[in-house]
C-alpha cells in the first residue's frame, strides 16, 4: 500500500504545493499609525540597514537587530527635520570592505557621502560640493575595491557625473565628463560588468542610452544608440548571466525587449514580444537571473491587459510564459533571489499586492497575505535567506521580515510523513518519519556540485516513528540537497534543501 502526503502549511494561506514555509514579522518602528517609511533596504555584514523616520530629526540610518527583533538608530546625523529626502532612489547605500557607505544630509554640508565602520559614529568622507549645496551622491556601486557613484558636478551646471572614492588614499575624483557634450547630462543607473561600469546617461542630444566606463583606461563611451536620434531607449534591469550582460530597452520600433551584450560585439535584441513596453519603463527590478534563466513580466494580447511572468532561456534563446491559474493584475516587480527561490511582488487584484515565490517548477505561490487596499509592497531585499520588505498597513508604512520555518513537512511518495528540522542547521539536521508501513530506504546528502557528502546504509524501518540525525559538523557552510530513496519500491521518495550555517 502506498500513500501520498500533502504539505502541512505553517501559514494557513499557503498552498500545499510549496515546500518551504515562512514566518512573517512586522516591525512597527514608529509605533502607532504614523509611518516610519523605511526605504533603501540594504545588506551589510549580514545585517539589514535602511533609512527610517523614528526621531524628531526625520529619516536617519537604522539597522535591524534580528536577535532582539528591534530597529536600532545608528545616529541622528541631520539634527533637523527630514535629514533624508523620502523616498531616496535605490543605490544610496553600498557595502565595501566591512564598511557601509551611504548618503546623508546635515545642516552644514548638505547631502554628501558618509561612511560607517560599525563601531565609531558615521563620518563625512568629503564635502564634494562645499557648503550647504549638495552634491547628492547616488547609485553607489563597488568595483575592484573602489566606490563609484553619480553626483552633481560642483564645477559645471550640466547635471550629474560619475565619481570614484579610493579608500586607500581617501580621495574622490570625477571620472566622466559627459556633460560637456550636451547642455544637460544625467547619470541614471550604474551597474558592473567585466570589470567595467555599465550605466545609463540621459542628455538632450541623444536621449537616455547605455554607456560603459573602463577604469583601466579612464574612458567612458556610449555603447549603442538603441533608439536613435534624440529618442530614449531607457535601458534598465542590468543582469549578468553566464558571462553575458542582459538588459531591457525600447528601440521605439519593437517596444521594450531583452538585449544581450557579450562584452565584445554590440548588444543584440533577444526577444520579440508584444506589449513589453507598457509600464515597464517606469519600473526597475523587473528582470532577474534565476537557475540559469532570465525572468521578467509581459502584457500579452491574450491576457486582456493582465501581467504575465515570463522566462527566457539563453541556451534555446526562447521566451515562454510561466503558467498560473489566473493572470496578475499588478506589475511584477522587485525580483529577488534567495533560499533557492525567485521572489517578486504582484497581486491578483489591482488593489492589493503580496510577495510571491517561485521555485522553478509548478506555479508561483503567495507567501504573504495582505488584504488591505493600496498596501504597496516594495523594496524586497534578501539577507541571510531572510526576506525583508516594506508595506502599508493599518500601522502605516513599515518594515516586514519573512523567515523560513525551521520545521517543514514534505510531500513523499512512500507511506510516510517526514518533518525536517532545524533548517538552517549548525551541527545536527534531523529527519523525523512517521511510517505507515515497513519500508527499506537510504538517505543521502549532496553538495551543490552533486558530490555525496553523506550516505546512510540501506536499512529496513518498521511502521512507526523514526528520527534520523545527520551530522553537519565537518561540512562547510552552504546549501545541500538531501534525497530519500525508497528501496522497497525502487524510486525516489523525497528530496529537499538544507542550509548549513
Amino acid at each position: 500500500m502506498k500513500y501520498t502526503f500533502t504539505l502541512l502549511a505553517v501559514l494557513s494561506f499557503m498552498t500545499a504545493s510549496f515546500a518551504q514555509q515562512y514566518q512573517q514579522t512586522h516591525f512597527d518602528i514608529w509605533a502607532g499609525s504614523v509611518s516610519s517609511r523605511p526605504n533603501t533596504l540594504s545588506a551589510h555584514n549580514n545585517t539589514l540597514y535602511f533609512y527610517a523616520t523614528n526621531t524628531p530629526y526625520g529619516e536617519e540610518l537604522h539597522y535591524l537587530d534580528d536577535q532582539k527583533n528591534k530597529a536600532v538608530l545608528v545616529k541622528a546625523i541631520g539634527q533637523t527635520p527630514f535629514s533624508f529626502p523620502s523616498p531616496l532612489p535605490s543605490g544610496s547605500m553600498a557595502s565595501m570592505n566591512g564598511k557601509l557607505y551611504f548618503t546623508a544630509v546635515d545642516t552644514i554640508h548638505g547631502k554628501e557621502l558618509w561612511v560607517y565602520d560599525g563601531t565609531n559614529p558615521p563620518s563625512l568622507i568629503k564635502d564634494l560640493n562645499p557648503g550647504k549645496t549638495s552634491s547628492a551622491p547616488n547609485q553607489l556601486t563597488v568595483l575592484n575595491n573602489k566606490l563609484y557613484f553619480s553626483a552633481i558636478d560642483p564645477t559645471t551646471p550640466n547635471g550629474s557625473e560619475i565619481f570614484v572614492y579610493n579608500p586607500i588614499n581617501n580621495t574622490i575624483n570625477k571620472v566622466t565628463d559627459l556633460g560637456k557634450y550636451a547642455t544637460f547630462s544625467d547619470i541614471v543607473r550604474i551597474s558592473t560588468y567585466n570589470d567595467r561600469l555599465v550605466f545609463t546617461c540621459n542628455n538632450n542630444h541623444i536621449g537616455e542610452e547605455v554607456y560603459l566606463y573602463d577604469p583601466k583606461i579612464n574612458i567612458a563611451w556610449m555603447l549603442i544608440d538603441i533608439a536613435q536620434a534624440d529618442m530614449s531607449s531607457i535601458p534598465m534591469n542590468f543582469v549578468e548571466l553566464n558571462g553575458k550582460l542582459y538588459f531591457t530597452a525600447d528601440d521605439r520600433a519593437n517596444e521594450r525587449q531583452v538585449y544581450e551584450y557579450d562584452g565584445v560585439n554590440l548588444p543584440k535584441r533577444m526577444t520579440v514580444l508584444d506589449n513589453m513596453n507598457l509600464h515597464q519603463a517606469t519600473f526597475d527590478r523587473t528582470m532577474a537571473a534565476y537557475n540559469g534563466k532570465l525572468y521578467f513580466y509581459n502584457i500579452t494580447p491574450s491576457s486582456n491587459g493582465a501581467y504575465e511572468l515570463y522566462e527566457f532561456d539563453p541556451v534555446s534563446q526562447k521566451a515562454s510564459q510561466i503558467s498560473y491559474e489566473q493572470p496578475f493584475a499588478n506589475v511584477i516587480t522587485n525580483f529577488t533571489t534567495a533560499d533557492n527561490k525567485l521572489f517578486f511582488v504582484t497581486g491578483t487584484t489591482r488593489a492589493t499586492t503580496n510577495v510571491w515565490a517561485y521555485d522553478g517548477t509548478g506555479n508561483p505561490t503567495p507567501i504573504t497575505n495582505f488584504s488591505v487596499s493600496n498596501n504597496n509592497v516594495f523594496d524586497v531585499t534578501a539577507v541571510n535567506n531572510r526576506i525583508y520588505f516594506v508595506a502599508n498597513s493599518d500601522a502605516g508604512r513599515e518594515l516586514y521580515r519573512l523567515t523560513p520555518s525551521t520545521t517543514t513537512v514534505e510531500k513523499l511518495t512512500i507511506g510516510a510523513q517526514i518533518k525536517t528540522y532545524p533548517n538552517p542547521a549548525k551541527d545536527i539536521f534531523k529527519l523525523e518519519l512517521d511510517l505507515k508501513e515497513a519500508i527499506s530506504f537510504r538517505v543521502a546528502l549532496y553538495d551543490m556540485q552533486g558530490r555525496a557528502v553523506y550516505r546512510s546504509k540501506k536499512s529496513l524501518y518498521s511502521a512507526s516513528n523514526h528520527t534520523i540525525e545527520i551530522s553537519l559538523r565537518n561540512l562547510p557552510t552552504g546549501t545541500y540537497t538531501y534525497q530519500i530513496t525508497d528501496l522497497t519500491h525502487n524510486e525516489m521518495a523525497g528530496t529537499g534543501k538544507i542550509i548549513k550555517q
